[in-house]
């Protein structure tokens, strides 16, 4: 039996999108990730709102693809495995045009009765309109996963329904202009501010289909933090609203206030110079024709603004904004400590150094100037003496990089204290239907996370760590009570107000916005879930700090107004799309390598590695699964390299102008030859060509893997060996430890064309390429012991990135020989397995996996709900007989049920002495219960078996793999597993049997592959 709080798959047929296929985790809540709301017809289109499925049985198992953004930080608030109860979730890909999808998580009672009527919680996610994404990943957890909110709801008896969507960012979200105006309007749609209308479609789609998930559309709350906060207050204002209730965290429409079209104007000019300053084009073609990444990278963005189009969003100010529609309910709130992101806007976003004072200064008006509650944003607050004076900023008002500290406070409150406090007063006061409908909130509860950039403030959008709880396995155990019992009553808050009801009392009338300190009631929520309701700030926060400083929480705090510019300047961040592609992503042996034709980029390849082809010429060809090509090839690598053709070069070299081809975004070369229903789809591509990206950010990363590319194979040259002789006095059988010791030994030059760290990353690339083949790992050819390389030697230099990339770049590349014009063997289903696999590898090697067999049963349950998915019984890795049945369907890309239930035919009609050992040698893992037998060619020999059928039938087809299985199971020679044995792996290569399965007597009779001699050539 499996484990039972791992997830699974769950199969959903709604009424009217049809069946989605979801997953079950713990706590009976299902999960559908990546569901399509919206499509984009084209760059700089409204969205227009889907009803239906891309597909049938449509699989939402994984993060959708999400917008692509400019390089921005994020900060790692935790590190740590994963518990066996959360998903291994695929790192989701950019698309421009495909970005637009959400996630539901949802009791799976719900799904199960059809009569229940939830209310609905859609979470905006915040990223100052220039970034961020509802996927967003920190080691491996998404960071807006409401599986612990809709828990909570469920523990309460309150349950609710969680929805998380993606909306456009950065320019493709919100460019404006008066050449898109005009674009738009010939569209007959809205005026720019495409992010914030994705968000509307997104709601428009849940309020339409979430009753067919159970969700009552009459009831849908909608919350946002930062930008996202600020994006939930501007659609409160949009006309035809389909939600009933709002929650504002750390973000309200001033904080993030519209500009108008001029003041956009000027952005949309300097990109388009920044982009292709030199072009008689018109600027709109040049924007709209530019490759994703000129659009998003060519300038810093740190904050995006939305425009006053004056049809949906009329002014910049609250009272300006309201088109006289009654006030919906609403929580107003922010953080104790928003200065930290303020302090982020005055420092270099690359450097995190503070700015220039000029420029400092520059940036304060910027941020200011479109806050719709100050009278002269152009002069403020220089022109308030005592403002200055409360902030302690007048020593430093012409040197403000003096006092970040300082200048942070001021400017955080500004930008979402304040604005918060007084969007609150209005909205409860001066608009229709106000009173009794707005509740004021201050999050005082300090992040726990061992990586939090301000340890134990609450900083700017705490309360999405606080409410999501993704991660309180890796609190520290002694807060880990103190942290729930917070979370607890963040969460219970909030599910009170989605269920319609009022968390603690709504602000009263009668106080003055020019009295802010007065207004309230106001609840704290503090450390320990200590949190409670005061009758107004000045009770809750304390007079001084109402008045001279709002909302800010000096008795806990205040140790950060010293420790934080120091904090700030040593933030964790890393980048996370930072690839400046086609135009920069030139690698640095071959400048134009994207731009070249195929057959320059050929000759490039021979002049470097002359040497390493040389040795492929005379290299043995691998064992090789495919129906030999009916006509020779027009065309090859080889042939335009060396006149002729060598099967390994061939293969070599269309791995490496894949290379090419996914730099270039040549989709329609990549997949030539592929075949029709088997096709890699574009969306796939997409993905591998991020992958290659993520992994390969810089020209010396690009020069590395080409490298690696051109050396992996050359250990196929028995010359090699006989060099190797006087150290390898029994050469091993597997070419990749050739590899590693001709490199160790000197004899690979392309390795001294690297930087020193390059060619490190290689070596343990190959390194890695030595004790672990993740082709055969695919195939189940290897065992779990083979895995232990991954947890080796961690203070290595890492060669997994380049290990991974190679294994798929190698599988591009496989059939070569039969058929160069594309990657032909890296079809859908090859090349789901392979991702799938990577995925848990990385999660493995990371830690958040545990054991060996753990991972190598993660990589079984995938094959297994494949087959679950397709109709077939569902097997467990646990149970012996099914472990080694798929072990068997991996050797045999099963992937459907029929093919299934030939294998398992076959394996019942073995007799029970044969079945036996295949059962105990398919079930060794070779770590601590004996010696693993790993079959090398397996999976190539049964696949030339299955091809020299003479009728196809099934009958036949069971015969062959009856004896295929009765051979495979000498070969393991009585291999079983042994509790407390030592552990080790044998490696037998199975190649001897491929003339015998090609014979015409194995075609009359293949019983006779059951009875060949054993070649008992093997390598310890």
């Amino acid at each position: 039996m499996g484990s039972t709080t791992a997830p699974r798959p769950f199969t959903f047929t709604h009424a009217e999108l049809g069946e989605t296929k979801g997953l079950h985790r713990q706590g009976d809540i299902v999960q559908f990730r990546g569901l399509p709301f919206a499509s984009i017809p084209a760059r700089f289109r409204q969205s227009v709102v889907t009803d239906r499925l891309p597909h049938p049985s449509f699989d939402a198992t994984n993060p959708g693809p999400v917008c692509p953004t400019p390089p921005l930080p994020l900060i790692q608030f935790w590190n740590g495995p994963l518990p066996e109860h959360y998903p291994c979730l695929q790192s989701p890909v950019e698309d421009e045009l495909q970005c637009l999808n959400l996630s539901l998580t949802i009791p799976k009672s719900v799904l199960e009765s059809r009569t229940e009527s939830l209310p609905v919680f859609i979470f905006i996610h915040g990223g100052a309109f220039v970034g961020g994404s509802q996927a967003l990943q920190n080691a491996g957890r998404e960071m807006f996963d409401l599986h612990d909110v809709v828990q909570r709801s469920m523990q309460t008896g309150k349950p609710i329904i969680g929805v998380t969507i993606n909306y456009r960012v950065g320019p493709l979200g919100f460019l404006a202009s008066k050449e898109l105006a005009v674009f738009n309007k010939s569209h007959g749609e809205a005026v720019g501010n495409y992010g914030l209308h994705d968000q509307a479609r997104a709601i428009e789609w849940v309020s339409r289909f979430i009753g067919g998930f159970g969700g009552d559309a009459s009831r849908i709350t909608i919350q946002g933090t930062s930008a996202g906060s600020a994006s939930c207050h501007y659609l409160s204002f949009f006309p035809n609203r389909l939600f009933s209730r709002v929650i504002l965290a750390s973000g309200v429409l001033p904080s993030i206030g519209p500009l108008d079209l001029e003041a956009h104007q000027q952005l949309y000019d300097r990109l388009v110079a920044a982009v292709d300053a030199d072009s008689a084009r018109p600027s709109l073609d040049i924007l709209q024709q530019c490759p994703t990444t000129d659009l998003t990278n060519s300038l810093n963005f740190d904050v995006l603004h939305p425009l006053i189009d004056g049809e949906y969003i009329l002014n910049k100010s609250i009272k300006g904004a309201s088109r006289g529609d009654e006030v919906l309910p609403t929580l107003f709130g922010a953080a104790a400590y928003e200065d930290d992101l303020a302090a982020v806007l005055l420092h270099d976003m690359k450097t995190m150094q503070p700015k220039s004072d000029a420029e400092i200064l520059s940036r304060i008006q910027e941020v200011l100037s479109p806050n719709g509650i100050l009278r002269a944003p152009e002069s403020f607050p220089f022109d308030q003496p005592a403002v200055l004076d409360a902030y302690g900023v007048t020593p430093t008002v012409n040197s403000p990089s003096l006092d970040i500290p300082g200048w942070s406070k001021l400017l955080g409150h500004c930008i979402f204290n304040v604005p918060n406090l007084h969007s609150a007063l209005v909205t409860s006061q001066e608009l229709p239907g106000g009173q009794g409908r707005v509740w004021l909130y201050h999050h005082a509860v300090g992040n726990l996370y061992p990586g939090c950039h301000v340890a134990g403030a609450a900083h700017h959008g705490v309360t999405d760590p606080v409410l999501f709880n993704v991660a309180p396995d890796l609190i520290e155990e002694k807060s880990r009570e103190s942290w729930i019992a917070s979370v607890h009553q963040t969460q219970d808050a909030w599910i009170t107000f989605i269920n319609g009801d009022s968390p603690w009392d709504p602000l009263r009338p009668g106080v003055s916005v020019r009295d802010g300190e007065a207004a309230g009631p106001v609840f704290v929520f503090k450390n320990e879930g200590r949190g409670g309701q005061y009758k107004d700030l000045r009770d809750g926060l304390g007079a001084v700090t109402a008045r001279s400083t709002p909302y800010y929480h000096h008795s806990r705090y205040q140790q950060y107004q010293t420790a934080a510019p120091n904090a700030i300047q040593t933030l964790p961040f890393h980048t996370y799309t930072s690839y400046n592609l086609p135009s920069h992503s030139l690698m640095s042996l071959f400048p134009g390598l994207e731009a070249d034709s195929d057959d320059v980029v050929l000759r490039s390849f021979a002049t470097t590695f002359a040497a390493e082809l040389a040795h492929l010429k005379h290299a043995s060809p691998t064992v090789e699964s495919g129906t030999p090509s009916s006509q020779e090839p027009s065309w090859t690598p080889s042939r335009v390299v060396f006149g002729e053709d060598f099967t390994e070069v061939n293969r070599t070299l269309v791995s490496m102008l894949a290379v090419k081809w996914l730099l270039a975004d040549q989709y329609d070369v990549f997949t030539s030859g592929q075949p029709a229903s088997n096709k890699l789809t574009r969306a796939s591509f997409a993905r591998l060509r991020q992958f290659l990206l993520d992994r390969n950010p810089s020209p010396e990363d690009i020069s590395a893997l080409l490298v690696a590319l051109a050396i992996d194979d050359i250990g196929k040259d028995p010359t090699l060996a006989q060099d190797l002789a006087p150290t390898l006095p029994t050469p091993p059988q597997d070419h990749s430890i050739l590899v590693l010791a001709a490199a160790q030994a000197g004899l690979v030059p392309a390795l001294n064309t690297l930087p020193p760290s390059n060619k490190a990353a290689v070596l343990h690339n190959l390194e890695l390429g030595s004790r672990l083949n993740i082709a055969q790992l695919v195939q189940a050819e290897t065992a779990p012991a083979s895995l232990t390389i991954l947890r080796d030697n961690p203070n290595q230099p890492d060669g997994f990135s380049i290990r991974a990339v190679v294994t798929l770049l190698d599988v591009a590349g496989a059939a070569a020989h039969r058929d160069p014009r594309g990657c032909v063997v890296m079809t859908e289903p090859v090349f789901q397995p392979y991702m799938e696999t990577l995925t848990i590898l990385d999660a493995f090697r990371k830690g958040r996996i545990p054991t060996p067999r753990a991972c190598y049963d993660r990589i079984l349950s995938y094959r297994a709900d494949v087959l679950h998915t397709a109709g077939y019984a569902r097997l467990s890795p646990d149970n012996a007989q099914d472990r080694a049945l798929l072990r068997l369907f991996c050797m045999g890309r099963v992937a459907d049920k029929d093919h299934a239930r030939l294998f398992h035919e076959a394996l019942q009609a073995l007799d029970a002495a044969s079945r036996e050992d295949l059962v105990n040698g398919l079930n060794v893992d070779g770590v601590d219960d004996g010696v693993a037998v790993l079959p090398y060619y397996a999976p190539g020999i049964l696949a030339e078996s299955l091809r020299n059928v003479p009728d196809q039938s099934d009958a036949s087809r069971v015969r062959v793999l009856t004896a295929f299985m009765r051979f495979l199971a000498r070969v393991f020679g009585g291999s079983k597993p042994t509790p407390g044995a030592p552990g080790g792996l044998v490696e037998r290569d199975l190649s001897f049997a491929q003339d015998v399965v090609h014979g015409d007597a194995f075609r009359e009779n293949p019983d006779i592959l059951a009875r060949i001699e054993m070649d008992r050539k093997e390598e310890n």
